[in-house]
């Protein structure tokens, strides 16, 4: 019961309420005047009516005694309930109190030291620790005793012959660690492999190189009782040595094929490394090693870093006196073992190059300030690689091949791959060979006899090809030399590196040595400079005359060095792009995205191609070379022809200023030359002369027709096409006639064993137009050239040899006579 229902209960009566209910009841029961007569009726209700108040009023008397009794007691125990929590929250707080105290005294505090409680947790890890460093100790003391066992049942006088058998005591030791590391690993479980598994594995480890130590010891001592590493001489040995060193050979092999049984049968060390090879060998190698530290790697005369050559020369050497040894001797050793697909030779040959690896490997710092000296060393192991594999030298059926179980062996990369799988001495060696490069060019170039034809002696230029200039010449050898400095590269992007880095560079340079020397010939000849002397003064030097700098002679010998230069290079870049050293290098780039990168970014190397999409490459590495050469050749031909061209037509000038001149006093039988045309045949000749003495005979040929046509056509335009119409008499006309001739026989001058008149056709056949005999010849000449059919004129030209000129040209041949 709420309190609320208490409330409603202890309140007093309504009697407002009450009236109205008793009002409304007595409406209900007597709502008419004839009930309200009844009055029996009435009396009853009134006293059903007192008698139901009467028992309400004893009902609450009940009700007011039980709800005071009810109020009592409720009031008792609430009380008694308010009395207990007051007493339970006085104990909780006393608990918390008696907690914090004892939290107090069992933590440690800074002022006063150490409590029970962490004494004994201290102790108790401790405890623990020590049984821990116990059980590490007693794992420790079992794999060091099983190791000294391995190692003492092997520890035998060398008599003894070596056998499976004394291996036991190391299969127990590697048992007892793969199953400790078993133990560790899993309690480890998943955190870095526990300290002491990594000392049983290496505990295992030198275990078994100790026992390998103690056998090659028998061998190295056995071997030399034979003499080694001197070269063995079998047949001088006592039987006992030989078959001494025979058994201890064999132990070696034995000891190998049983570890590696070992290892199958997951009870000893992983030790296969293709840097190893057979035991045996390695023992051998031991001694070779010893006798090159003691030679090269000391203070001795033949430790020298600019003598690489000789400890090269040393292990070749070695390589060479040991091969009947190792194949007739040591080869039936090997094959009588499990590893009889081994080759003594390559195997001996192969555990050889880590001692030069070593002896590099220690050289290359202390060369890096000396570029010279690490170009040579770098040349010197890449002509050991040469002699190496030119001797017969494999991976095949050596050690490495055997660990790698490739089904392609790959390559042996060569003792300079020490240095070229190196980036940074291999960015200095070609920085290095750029520099040295670049300042033999700039020797050559500076040199006063750079541009000087050669006369070094050679024949082959002779009738075949032009002779070179020295620049040219030099600068050919260079490249060659270059070539032949990295031709032994291993790596196709190692030879393209050296090509794009060092020999491109020389070329493009060279080229445009070559053009500006063009270019400035072109400015110093041209009118500006021929019509305000001295205007280019402050760039050639003082004094100079620049005319005869581009004029006779001299200008044409110019012009020839440069033709002669840009020729010859371009004629070697021909050879080199042919030889099977670079077409390789074009194949094998045209195969490789990034060595075709490297050359398409490259604007004087030729595009590639994708060998995808092409069958065959075509082309070769320097198309694009030879191509700007190319040009340059072209362009001092044309220079050379219009220098030739010119000096004639300027010497003649006075020539064609004199020709009109009056003619009464010509004596056509004369066979005097004009004073006029003296000065221009010999320029001719001189020029032509020079041309046949330098150049090749298909050269010069190609030359002279071009400028004899070229001057054959000025002069027949400037005296008889154009400028002669109506001017040349009969009598003229026969002079011009032999004039005609004398050009063609300057020629035949300079060109003694050539036929020179095609060039000079036009000039000689305008020649016998304006020569032909006045009077019916002349009437006759006339009709057939401009009323007779184009048969008939054909047929008259051929009639008097006119068989370079046209109808119309042949007209205007006419037209130039006085009588026409």
């Amino acid at each position: 019961m709420t309190s609320a229902q208490i409330k409603t209960l202890l309140s007093p009566p309504d009697v407002t309420l009450s009236e109205t209910r008793a009002l409304e009841y007595l409406d209900s029961n007597f709502g008419s005047w004839e009930s309200i007569e009844q009055l029996s009726r009435l009396d009853a209700e009134v006293e059903r009516t007192r008698a139901e108040a009467h028992d309400l009023e004893k009902r609450l008397g009940e009700s007011q005694e039980l709800t005071d009794k009810f109020i009592s007691t409720t009031s008792h125990r609430t009380k008694s309930l308010l009395d207990h929590a007051q007493e339970l929250s006085l104990r909780r707080h006393l608990i918390a109190d008696d907690i914090l105290a004892l939290r107090d005294e069992l933590a440690p505090a800074e002022q006063r030291g150490t409590t029970l409680l962490s004494e004994l947790e201290e102790l108790q890890k401790r405890l623990r620790d020590l049984e821990g460093a116990k059980s590490y100790v007693q794992v420790l003391e079992r794999g060091l005793e099983l190791s000294e066992k391995a190692v003492q049942a092997i520890r035998q006088p060398a008599t003894v012959q070596f056998s499976i058998a004394n291996l036991d005591p190391f299969k127990e030791l590697s048992n007892f660690v793969s199953r400790a590391n078993e133990l560790l690993i899993d309690s480890s479980s998943g955190s870095a492999t526990p300290m002491i598994a990594r000392f049983l594995e290496n505990l295992r480890s030198n275990t078994w190189k100790d026992i390998k130590g103690i056998l090659s010891n028998h061998l190295v001592e056995a071997s030399e009782k034979l003499g080694w590493p001197l070269p063995i001489n079998l047949t001088a040995s006592s039987m006992s040595d030989v078959e001494r060193f025979r058994h201890s050979f064999a132990d070696l092999l034995s000891l190998q094929a049983e570890g590696e049984a070992i290892q199958v049968r997951g009870e000893g060390p992983d030790n296969k490394n293709e840097r190893d090879g057979l035991y045996s060998l390695e023992a051998l190698v031991v001694s070779i090693a010893l006798r090159f530290k003691f030679h090269f790697d000391g203070a001795r005369p033949t430790s020298r870093l600019d003598k690489p050559e000789w400890y090269f020369t040393h292990i070749l050497n070695i390589t060479h006196e040991h091969r009947g040894f190792m194949e007739h001797f040591i080869q039936p050793l090997v094959e009588k073992s499990p590893f009889h697909d081994i080759n003594a030779q390559n195997e001996f040959t192969r555990l050889l190059f880590s001692i030069l690896a070593r002896k590099v490997k220690k050289s290359v710092p202390q060369l890096l300030a000396q570029p010279s000296l690490l170009a040579h060393t770098i040349y010197q192991a890449l002509l050991f690689d040469a002699a190496i594999r030119e001797s017969g030298f494999t991976l095949v059926n050596t050690w490495e091949s055997r660990v790698t179980k490739q089904h392609k062996v790959k390559e042996w990369p060569g003792v300079a791959d020490v240095v070229l799988s190196h980036k940074s001495w291999f960015d200095e060696w070609m920085e290095a060979e750029r520099r040295f490069t670049e300042h033999q060019y700039n020797e050559i170039i500076i040199s006063p006899d750079a541009f000087a034809f050669s006369n070094d002696g050679h024949e082959e230029f002779q009738q075949v090809d032009i002779r070179p200039t020295n620049s040219a010449r030099r600068i050919k050898a260079l490249l060659e030399q270059v070539t032949e400095r990295y031709q032994p590269l291993p790596h196709y992007n190692q030879r393209a590196r050296f090509l794009i880095t060092v020999q491109v560079p020389i070329l493009e340079a060279y080229y445009g040595r070559i053009s500006s020397s063009l270019d400035a010939f072109e400015t110093l000849s041209s009118s500006f400079v021929r019509a305000v002397p001295g205007a280019l003064a402050g760039q050639i030097g003082a004094g100079v005359d620049t005319r005869k700098l581009t004029s006779g002679h001299e200008g044409l010998q110019r012009l020839l060095k440069a033709y002669a230069s840009a020729s010859a290079v371009k004629n070697a870049m021909r050879e080199w792009g042919d030889s099977i050293f670079f077409l390789e290098l074009w194949t094998e780039i045209n195969e490789r995205s990034a060595l075709r990168a490297k050359v398409d970014a490259h604007p004087s190397l030729p595009h590639t191609t994708p060998a995808s999409t092409a069958e065959e490459v075509h082309g070769t590495l320097f198309d694009e070379l030879i191509s700007q050469y190319d040009s340059v050749v072209t362009r001092a031909e044309d220079m050379m022809i219009r220098h030739i061209c010119s000096e004639v037509e300027g010497e003649l000038k006075a020539y064609f200023a004199k020709q009109w001149e009056s003619d009464q006093d010509i004596d056509e039988n004369s066979v005097v030359i004009p004073a006029t045309l003296v000065s221009p045949l010999t320029t001719l000749t001189t020029q032509l002369s020079l041309l046949v003495k330098t150049l090749p005979s298909s050269t010069t040929a190609s030359l002279y027709r071009r400028t004899a046509s070229s001057i054959a056509s000025h002069i027949l335009q400037r005296s008889v096409l154009h400028f002669g119409r109506g001017r040349m008499s009969p009598s003229r006309g026969l002079i011009f006639a032999r004039e005609a001739h004398l050009w063609v026989e300057a020629s035949q001058m300079a060109m003694p064993n050539r036929r020179v008149e095609a060039p000079w056709q036009r000039l000689l056949d305008g020649a016998k137009l304006v020569s032909i005999p006045k009077g019916s010849e002349f009437e006759a000449a006339k009709d057939a050239i401009w009323r007779a059919s184009d048969e008939q004129c054909t047929e008259f030209a051929e009639a008097i040899g006119v068989r370079s000129l046209d109808r119309k040209e042949m007209q205007d041949a006419l037209r130039a006579r006085s009588d026409c």
